[in-house]
């Protein structure tokens, strides 16, 4: 953990230092998490709960590149933003900022922090394994504390538009849509454009089929974005 050792404390809305780590593009990490598991799986080292030691930069769609994600992993290289501790009501609190050109994800307080106190984070982490969110008590000790450092959240809620709306059928109709010699039209290039997918997301030049592959997909996230709200609320 990390404590404040300042007589004064912290006025809120300070910043504290920026989080850091070594970064992965999202393929690249999901191919590091593969070789881990199955390094833990065949060493019998597998933990019930995953680390904790990444935070997801989010490029800003207003980036000329447009939107990406990179994952910044501090469990090998880090400074103390990485040893902050979780609690339900935190403290702190994280952001992307530009910096000197560059992105960075900055640590600054949200509320004033006494002398002594400790400095934490809300990990806003979700998991579908109800052993996970089980296993994952928290013990920060606040009245807000929720019992666990984890939000649990079933497939089946979270996924149900998904599996109503989006099947095998819709995929492979969204591939052949995306093959056809029809070309890109400029309400496709809008949906592009207004949820930042450039070159970040699509690479430097992309093949017309990616950009509207992407566009099939864009649209179906806006429709689910107005329809889950409500579909969850009819599973309760």
């Amino acid at each position: 953990g990390v404590i404040c050792i300042n007589p004064a404390g912290i006025q809120p809305h300070v910043f504290l230092t920026s989080y850091l780590g070594e970064l992965y593009p999202p393929y690249r990490w999901c191919e590091r998490l593969d070789v881990v598991e199955q390094a833990q799986e065949t060493f019998e080292l597998k933990p019930t709960l995953p680390d904790f030691w990444n935070i997801l930069l989010e490029r800003p769609r207003q980036d000329p590149n447009g939107y990406g994600l990179l994952y910044v992993d501090a469990s090998r290289k880090a400074n103390n933003a990485s040893s902050c501790s979780h609690s339900c009501d935190s403290n702190c609190t994280s952001a992307v900022v530009a910096r000197n050109g560059k992105l960075a994800i900055a640590l600054t307080t949200n509320r004033y922090v006494h002398y002594g106190e400790e400095l934490t984070m809300d990990y806003y982490s979700i998991t579908t394994s109800d052993i996970e969110w089980r296993a994952a008590i928290c013990l920060c000790g606040s009245p807000e504390c929720r019992g666990s450092f984890l939000h649990y959240a079933t497939q089946d809620d979270l996924q149900q538009v998904l599996n109503q709306s989006c099947g095998p059928l819709w995929r492979y109709a969204s591939l052949l849509r995306a093959s056809s010699e029809r070309p890109l039209a400029a309400e496709d290039t809008a949906v592009l454009v207004r949820h930042g997918m450039q070159s970040a997301a699509l690479g430097p030049n992309p093949p017309t089929w990616v950009k509207k592959y992407a566009v099939d997909n864009l649209r179906f996230v806006e429709f689910e974005r107005k329809a889950l709200p409500q579909a969850l609320m009819r599973s309760k």
